[in-house]
């Protein structure tokens, strides 16, 4: 499970976008290389950025710069049940 300094650590505070999947992020803002725990619940994403926001995770593509994930957890994640809002990139669910 992810804990709450995973949360406060990677959260950002102010954008200028809309969060959801097929939006490209600024090339400005920051983002932060996916942890392997994530990584390991969906490989796909593997070498992806990420951002945290109103306690949502938002998969960027490290090439394109889009949001082509988006947690729906109000929470840590547990690893056997991620729950993903994606693109057609990866068939999490």
């Amino acid at each position: 499970m992810l804990n709450r300094r995973f949360w406060s650590r990677f959260s950002v505070r102010n954008i200028n976008f809309d969060v959801r999947v097929g939006i490209v992020v600024p090339r400005s803002f920051r983002l932060f290389v996916l942890p392997e725990d994530l990584v390991s619940i969906v490989p796909c994403f593997r070498g992806f950025r990420f951002f945290v926001f109103e306690e949502e995770i938002g998969i960027v593509d490290p090439v394109t710069f889009e949001i082509v994930a988006i947690s729906l957890n109000s929470g840590p994640i547990a690893p056997r049940r991620p729950r993903l809002r994606t693109g057609p990139l990866c068939s999490a669910s």
